[in-house]
């Protein structure tokens, strides 16, 4: 127990060191803001955030559903590098600890290693810090995850505040699966860079091998954002499939909004907006590796990308 509350410190303790110092902004870019926000690490990427049902003890699910994190006894640590839309690129580093006890606890560090480099499509948001707890009864998974977000303070917010997560997955049979999540509830101050979101996702497979699923997503506007009902919400439907052979799995989505949404810097009105994603990876026995593209709006140059590095540690 006590080696591995001495790597939890470590990892913290590397995340501290790395993150810099960032000027305040009065602007925000809301592609940059949703990068940073959203940063799914790994496979998450690929399935556009959307995920609530795929993956057991993997930290991506400190994001999108708390309970995922709930699994067979590992102990697995990760890192992801991420190339956003616009603005820093960030790095995360995490742990998932489902071997110690019944409930599973995971911890997540979000960072940057370079300074503001544009005020315009950087937010002033210096590190995000994730600790989340899962168990698994009978077929259900439970979960809830807390976020602290620090930053600069700016001209319009206090970037510094908590937020939290909470999620569920129900195990409906070996091949139903069935889930639901909340991310960012909580202080109101953190709107902006941290949007309140709803989830709830089924998924279906085939074979032991593929999996198909559904989502959707309920999301609240960040700023630079506009839809005609003025409801503050946006909401998104998106289709995946999981494909594993052997040592690799391949993984893939289309998201679509349901709304015509607008940006300050677009005023297209009447544009619904589509993203395509996939992740593509290597996993055998303790190591795993994966690389994910996303394109957050077909029609236009905007990508991001992301590499994770996972491995399970023997206790």
């Amino acid at each position: 127990m006590k080696k591995i509350l001495s790597i939890k410190s470590i990892i913290i303790g590397l995340g501290l060191i790395a993150y810099p110092s960032v000027n305040a902004q009065d602007g925000l870019n809301f592609h940059n803001v949703l990068s940073e926000a959203q940063a799914t690490p790994g496979f998450g990427l690929g399935l556009g955030h959307l995920n609530t049902t795929y993956g057991e003890a993997e930290v991506s699910g400190l994001k999108t559903n708390p309970a995922l994190l709930a699994g067979k006894g590992s102990y697995r640590v990760s890192a992801n590098y991420q190339w956003p839309s616009e603005g820093r690129e960030l790095y995360q580093v995490g742990v998932v600890d489902s071997r110690t006890s019944k409930t599973t606890t995971g911890l997540l560090y979000s960072g940057h290693f370079s300074k503001t480099k544009n005020l315009n499509t950087d937010i002033p948001v210096k590190h995000r810090i994730h600790v989340g707890f899962a168990q698994k009864t009978g077929k259900f998974r439970l979960g809830i995850a807390g976020q602290y977000s620090a930053g600069e303070k700016n001209a319009t917010m206090d970037v510094r505040g908590m937020r939290f997560n909470a999620g569920l997955v129900a195990d409906i049979s070996e091949k139903v699966k069935l889930g639901f999540s909340g991310e960012n509830l909580g202080s109101k101050k953190l709107a902006t860079i941290a949007p309140t979101t709803f989830r709830g996702g089924l998924s279906y497979g085939f074979k032991k091998n593929f999996e198909l699923q559904g989502n959707y997503q309920r999301r609240r506007l960040v700023e630079g954002e506009f839809i005609a009902d003025e409801k503050g919400w946006v909401d998104t439907v998106g289709a995946g499939i999981v494909s594993q052979w052997k040592s690799f799995f391949l993984v893939g989505s289309y998201s679509r909004q349901l709304q015509p949404l607008w940006t300050a810097a677009s005023q297209d009105k009447a544009k619904k907006r589509s993203s395509l994603a996939g992740a593509v990876g290597f996993e055998q026995k303790d190591f795993k590796l994966s690389y994910s593209m996303r394109a957050p709006e077909l029609g236009s140059k905007l990508r991001e990308q992301a590499i994770q590095l996972g491995y399970a540690v023997k206790m």
